[in-house]
Formats: structure tokens, C-alpha cells, sequence
């Protein structure tokens, strides 16, 4: 039988509710393994991003008074190479034209 593939995942989101959603919407995914680091607040994410330890990271789109747009920039002039998918609840165009222009993978 064939191991699942395994992902790293990096959920940045400030809303516990919302992280343990997320987190129990991958589990859920059949033929896939993932370790999950959450990072609370915006300080937490970039330094997690920093380190280039993910497949991929899950980005709140509001982060208390900064942006996931905002930390999407700081990572990239920091290096971090990850591919970031902005996720929100509460979107509207500008904040997706600015996620891809931002260099976003995507935009939820």
C-alpha cells in the first residue's frame, strides 16, 4: 500500500475557531498526511515563514491590525518561498486583485 503523501502546512490565522476548522478540514482529506503549525498573530507568521519549513501556508486575510496581504510582502523581501493562499470569510476584489498581485498562489 502507498504511503500518503505529506504535507507541511503553516495556518496563520488569529481566530482559534477558525484554525481548528481549517485543521479538521485537512485531516479529513483521504490519501493525504499533514503536519500543521499554527501561527497566531502576524509577528508569528512571518517568523514561521521566515524559516521555509512549509509545503505551503494558509493565510488569515484579516490579522488584527495588519493584513494577510501585509504579511505575504514582509515574508517574500525576507525570503520565504513558500506558495501562500489568502483565506477569508469576508472577500471582495480589491483584497483578491491585491492577494495575486502580492504574489499570492491564491485567493479563498
Amino acid at each position: 500500500m502507498n504511503e500518503p503523501r505529506h504535507f507541511r502546512v503553516l495556518i496563520v490565522e488569529d481566530d482559534e475557531e477558525d484554525f481548528m476548522l481549517t485543521r479538521d478540514l485537512l485531516k479529513d482529506i483521504q490519501g493525504c498526511a499533514y503536519t500543521i503549525e499554527w501561527a497566531q498573530t502576524f509577528a508569528e507568521g512571518l517568523s514561521a515563514m521566515q524559516k521555509n519549513h512549509q509545503d505551503i501556508c494558509l493565510v488569515d486575510f484579516r490579522l488584527g491590525a495588519h493584513d494577510g496581504v501585509e504579511l505575504l510582502q514582509a515574508a517574500r523581501a525576507t525570503g520565504a518561498e513558500a506558495p501562500v493562499i489568502l483565506v477569508t470569510g469576508a472577500g471582495h476584489a480589491d483584497a483578491d486583485h491585491a492577494a495575486m498581485k502580492a504574489g499570492a498562489a491564491d485567493y479563498l
